[in-house]
């Protein structure tokens, strides 16, 4: 994988992984209007809690990502790679104000059966998980990309 392509799956990546929990807890029943899941099932343990937890910040966070990732192609774009280094560590303080604006503009309009009222807590909680990713993409990048080789003197 080229630093370029690697950069560029830094940038979307969040984002599919978002979609796909969408899809997974729409598939599930959990943003039927008609239907709420959360009433069905009592989380009564830790996992439980957790995959409720994603499932009501599902519906703010993917959207909320869109600027975000469309800021990193931009970004990478313009400037290349060294550009969207600078970005990763930008990025997570864009995403957290967008999930807030998100969860506070949209939360009873489009989905006031899913409210998330963010607070200094969940505002930590969604940096810190960007942030863990941002930590990640660095340590994987020396694994994931590899280096032009050039010509070869073996003859």
């Amino acid at each position: 994988m080229t630093e370029r392509h690697y950069a560029q799956l830094i940038a979307v990546l969040p984002g599919l992984v978002l979609a796909a929990l969408a899809g997974y807890s729409a598939g599930a029943g959990c943003y039927a209007l008609t239907m709420n899941c959360f009433s069905v099932v009592v989380p009564d343990d830790s996992l439980t809690r957790a995959l409720f937890a994603v499932a009501a910040f599902v519906p703010f966070g993917a959207p909320a990502y869109v600027p975000v990732a469309a800021t990193a192609l931009a970004a990478l774009r313009r400037g290349g790679e060294p550009a969207i280094e600078r970005w990763l560590w930008v990025a997570p303080v864009l995403y957290v104000a967008t999930v807030h604006a998100a969860c506070i503009l949209f939360g009873s309009a489009v989905l006031p059966q899913r409210r998330v009222q963010p607070d200094l807590r969940f505002d930590g909680l969604v940096l810190a998980a960007s942030y863990a990713y941002v930590a990640l993409t660095r340590l994987a990048k020396p694994i994931a990309v590899r280096k032009p080789h050039g010509p070869s003197t073996r003859t």
